[in-house]
């Protein structure tokens, strides 16, 4: 007896070789069939078929074996029905089609292009305080953290007033890093207009920049509604930590610690627990030679894959985007536009057609707005891709693409 195999629209299917995924995008339920011919086979139909397809009384026996009729129904991902007992086939519709082109073409949209930028960051200086000694400088290779050179430099502040305002009503975020912003010599002229703007707001400080009582003054005139992220290497300056014990304790405030080993993060988890550190998180650090560490403690396995929890919308947008980068711009202090600092730049802030560069980087299918998983090796030929943390900084650093146990 033929049936008909139907699975929800909210089913993300993913096939590649024999191997074949359901993940339940509602309920994060999933099952994996490796090295099964027929489930991808089945699979494959139900893809190209609007998500019905009709069996034979032979694929149900194989089927059956695999007890995959028992997994639709238990992990939800659809169901099944006798063919004779239906004049026509069950219809289902897409909820959102990830190969559908047209996601692409609307990001393109002429009227709506200024609407892809999602982050803004500027550096507005180049240099550091007199205590910041930082080991880490190029951290910022890897993400956001200060960056210092013997040549002292500002962004001009009318060329980022400038910016903010041609990005316009919608809400985006603007990150203000730089050497020591506290010394940017119109910290107090940019912090009125940002007190004042309508976006998510986040100030970055490494820890050592902060001892100066006056600094301290400065970081009072920031609005309590935005972030203040304080950065912490090692190796930790305790009793410099003690100093401003009192501006941990704010709204508002977030710590992050730069970490390149175990040794590093027991050190930090000992300052979180004495000063009584509530908003934290830790940022590994590629040094080049600790992969060891970052296998431990970055690479992801295949349970932390499964476990994750993504939409639909989140599939489809990372089918056709890369979320790490996707929608971020970088200002240096020379005005030049970056992506990330592991490419080279793509332009200047004084001669900046803001909505041809975003249609450049949406057009361009090499462009590290739009390059993912499903396209680099050896992702591109595994199950997991879509559910797989994005490409990032640190893919780029180490030099492969697969962060993971996986393959």
């Amino acid at each position: 007896m033929k049936k008909y195999i139907t699975v929800f629209p909210f089913i993300h299917i993913n096939i590649k070789d024999n191997n074949t995924l359901f993940y339940n995008t509602l309920s994060r339920s999933n099952a994996v069939f490796t090295n099964n011919d027929a489930i991808a086979q089945i699979a494959k139909k139900l893809e190209e078929s609007n998500l019905t397809c009709m069996v034979e009384e032979e694929q149900i026996n194989v089927l059956k074996q695999n007890n995959f009729f028992k997994i639709l129904l238990l992990n939800n991902f659809g169901y099944y029905v006798d063919a004779e007992k239906l004049p026509v086939p069950p219809f289902t519709t897409r909820c959102i089609d990830v190969n559908d082109t047209r996601l692409v073409t609307n990001f393109k949209n002429h009227e709506y292009l200024l609407e892809n930028v999602r982050e803004l960051t500027f550096y507005l200086n180049n240099f550091a305080s007199a205590k910041n000694q930082t080991k880490v400088r190029k951290a910022h290779y890897q993400f956001l953290f200060p960056v210092y050179d013997e040549e002292k430099k500002e962004l001009n502040l009318k060329e980022i007033i400038s910016i903010i305002k041609v990005i316009g009503n919608h809400q985006i975020n603007i990150n203000i890093t730089g050497g020591n912003i506290l010394e940017y010599s119109n910290f107090y002229e940019l912090i009125n207009e940002l007190n004042n703007c309508r976006h998510n707001v986040f100030y970055y400080f490494h820890y050592l920049d902060l001892v100066n009582s006056d600094n301290n003054k400065l970081l009072s005139a920031i609005s309590q509604k935005t972030i203040k992220v304080i950065l912490v290497d090692f190796p930790f300056e305790l009793k410099e930590f003690v100093k401003w014990n009192e501006i941990i304790k704010q709204d508002g405030v977030r710590i992050e610690f730069i970490v390149e080993n175990e040794e590093q993060i027991t050190e930090a988890e000992q300052i979180i627990s004495e000063f009584a550190i509530n908003d934290h998180m830790f940022r590994p650090y590629y040094n080049g030679e600790n992969i060891k560490f970052f296998k431990e403690n970055v690479f992801v396995s295949e349970r932390d894959i499964i476990e994750v929890k993504e939409s639909l919308f989140d599939l489809a947008t990372k089918k056709i985007s890369n979320p790490s980068f996707f929608g971020k711009l970088i200002f240096n202090t020379d005005g030049n536009i970056f992506t990330s600092f592991n490419f080279p730049a793509i332009g200047n802030i004084n001669n900046l057609n803001l909505k041809n560069l975003i249609f450049e980087l949406l057009e361009d299918e090499n462009s590290i707005w739009r390059v993912n998983k499903t396209i680099v090796e050896p992702c591109n030929n595994c199950i997991y891709n879509l559910l797989c943390p994005p490409i990032s900084n640190y893919e780029y650093l180490i030099n492969k693409h697969n962060l993971c146990n996986v393959k």
